[in-house]
């Protein structure tokens, strides 16, 4: 269920990999579809992936497990609020340092 993840954890096993500023795609999530449906399977998944991939000097690898098991633990109305939070407050700050590179 986490196919996505284990590809970029074996990517990341052959080179360096990092997160893009720039919105490449943007999807909406839905309570018919997959990912929703199948979301506790999908988080214990991944943290089987991290758990595999785990390296114990790496402070990375930790914030993943936890933030895992937060996810897992925290009902996904919930989290998708807290999300959503997070998200539009990283869409604003973007927007106002574009503004201020302008």
């Amino acid at each position: 269920m986490a196919e996505d993840y284990e590809f970029m954890r074996r990517v990341f096993e052959k080179g360096e990999i990092d997160c893009l500023h720039d919105v490449l795609l943007v999807y909406e999530k839905n309570a018919d579809g997959i990912s929703s449906k199948n979301r506790r399977t999908q988080l214990r998944s991944r943290l089987r992936a991290q758990l595999r991939y785990f390296q114990l000097a790496k402070p990375a690898a930790y914030a993943g497990i936890v933030r895992s098991l937060v996810t897992l633990l925290v009902p996904a109305r919930i989290w998708t609020r807290l999300s959503r939070l997070y998200w539009d407050r990283q869409r604003k700050h973007m927007a106002i340092k574009t503004l201020s590179t302008r």
